[in-house]
């Protein structure tokens, strides 16, 4: 509500981006890689949530690696991430 109350953006933008906006907690999370909070990594992206499940699988093919990767984890996207 600051955004708008305190003038940062216009009544339009805000109404428009207050949807989008997630604010994570850091501290639930047990830090592995670079720490994401209780966000998931693919929340930086313009990835739909509902594709994430895909994206992460995508990822985990890409690495081409044996590795038994659960296709639910964050891993092989932060590491592609990081080395496009």
């Amino acid at each position: 509500m600051e955004l708008w109350s305190k003038k940062i953006v216009e009544k339009t933008v805000y109404i428009n981006c207050i949807g989008f906006l997630k604010i994570c907690d850091p501290h639930r999370r047990n830090g592995d890689l670079d720490y994401y909070g209780d966000c998931d990594v693919l929340d930086a992206t313009r990835i739909h949530p509902e594709n994430y499940l895909l994206a992460k699988k995508i990822a985990k093919d890409a690495l081409d690696e044996d590795e038994d990767i659960d296709h639910d984890r964050e891993e092989p996207v932060i590491r592609i991430m990081k080395n496009p």
